[in-house]
């Protein structure tokens, strides 16, 4: 492979990437957790509302 050959990703894409590679086992993982601190948790990466 060279440098002509290969294809550029933009920090974007491959934050989007890790993301969707991560969020199963973080789901299942705060899913784990006691309700009290499950909820804290979804609320800190965004999964709840106010």
């Amino acid at each position: 492979m060279t440098l002509s050959t290969t294809r550029r990703v933009s920090a974007p894409q491959i934050l989007d990437r890790c993301r969707e590679l991560v969020r199963p086992a973080l789901v299942e993982s705060v899913g784990r957790l006691h309700p009290w601190h499950a909820e804290t948790a979804a609320f800190s990466l965004g999964w709840r509302g106010t």
